[in-house]
C-alpha cells in the first residue's frame, strides 16, 4: 500500500501555519492499495487511519487535523495490511501571495430594502501553492483573521467579517476591499469589487423611483429627457388609487405635462395630474 497526504497543492509531508492566524493547514488523506495482479485501487474510504499524536494532529472524516506544532506519524490500515507517514506541524507561517474577491451579484448590484444583507466570499493562494476557495463558509478559519474590509461610501457599510448592509442608494459604484492583514515580512494583498447600490421596494405600499439594477438614474445632458420609472408595492392589498409627489430642483429639472405612461405590471390604468 502507499498513500499521501493532498493539501490542494500536491502531496506533503509538512502542513504550516495559515498567514500568521494561528490556524494550521489541513491535509486530506488518500490511500491506494496494488493488488497483486499489478492493479492499484485507492480504498481511502474503506481504510482505518490513526495518528500517534493527538495533540500535534487528529483525523477526522480521512482528514488531518493540525492542532499545534509537532510530529506524528499516520497509521492506514487496510484489509490487514498497513503503512504509515511521517506528517510534521510547523508554526512556520505559509504566507498569502495572492487573493480575489470570488462573489458576484446580479447585475453587479446589491438592491433590496434598506438593512439587507450580503457575505462577501473570497479565495487565496501561498506561497507553497496551496488554494483556499470559500473561505467565508470556512468553520476553522475566520475571515477577520486574515483580512481587513472596508467600502467607499455608506450607502454600502461593511462588518469585520465581510458582511455588507445596504443603507441606501447612491449614484457611484461602491468599491468593496479585501485587504490581508501583516504576517512577517510578507506585502498585504489587496483585491476589489466594484457594485451599485439600489434600494427596492420593502413593505407593501411602498414606492421606489428609478431603476432596479445598476445606478438608479441615468446621466443626461442638457435638454435630454430623464425617463423615471415608479414602482409601488401591492401585495397584500389592491391598489385602487395612488398619489406620488415628487420633489426636485426646477434650476436642474423640468417636468414635461403629460409625459407619464403606463408600463408593465400595471392591471387597470391611471391618469397623470
Amino acid at each position: 500500500m502507499s498513500w499521501s497526504s493532498n493539501t490542494g497543492m500536491g502531496t506533503t509531508t509538512i502542513l504550516k501555519q495559515i498567514h500568521c492566524t494561528g490556524v494550521y493547514q489541513r491535509a486530506s488523506l488518500r490511500l491506494t492499495a496494488f493488488l497483486t495482479d499489478g492493479t492499484s485501487v485507492v480504498v481511502t474510504n474503506s481504510a482505518t487511519f490513526s495518528s500517534s499524536n493527538t495533540a500535534a494532529m487528529e483525523i477526522q472524516s480521512n482528514t488531518l487535523m493540525s492542532k499545534a506544532p509537532g510530529q506524528s506519524t499516520i497509521t492506514a490500515t487496510f484489509g490487514g495490511q498497513t503503512a504509515t507517514l511521517t506528517m510534521t506541524v510547523t508554526s512556520t507561517s505559509a504566507l498569502i501571495t495572492s487573493t480575489q474577491v470570488t462573489t458576484v451579484l446580479p447585475s453587479n448590484t446589491l438592491t433590496g430594502a434598506v438593512g439587507r444583507t450580503q457575505q462577501m466570499d473570497l479565495s487565496f493562494v501561498l506561497d507553497d501553492g496551496t488554494q483556499f476557495s470559500n473561505v467565508a463558509s470556512l468553520t476553522y478559519l475566520a475571515l477577520n483573521a486574515i483580512y481587513t474590509f472596508s467600502t467607499n461610501s455608506t450607502a454600502i457599510s461593511t462588518s469585520s467579517t465581510g458582511l455588507l448592509t445596504l443603507n441606501s442608494n447612491s449614484n457611484r459604484m461602491i468599491r468593496f476591499t479585501a485587504a490581508t492583514r501583516t504576517c512577517g515580512t510578507s506585502t498585504s494583498q489587496s483585491a476589489s469589487y466594484d457594485m451599485w447600490a439600489n434600494l427596492a421596494l420593502g413593505y407593501d405600499g411602498d414606492v421606489n423611483l428609478g431603476n432596479t439594477t445598476g445606478v438608479k438614474f441615468q446621466n443626461v445632458q442638457p435638454g435630454q429627457a430623464l425617463s423615471v420609472n415608479v414602482f409601488i408595492r401591492s401585495s397584500a392589498n389592491i391598489l385602487l388609487a395612488f398619489q406620488i409627489q415628487i420633489n426636485f430642483d426646477p434650476s436642474f429639472l423640468l417636468a414635461a405635462a403629460g409625459s407619464c405612461s403606463m408600463q408593465s405590471g400595471w392591471s387597470g390604468s391611471f391618469t397623470c395630474t
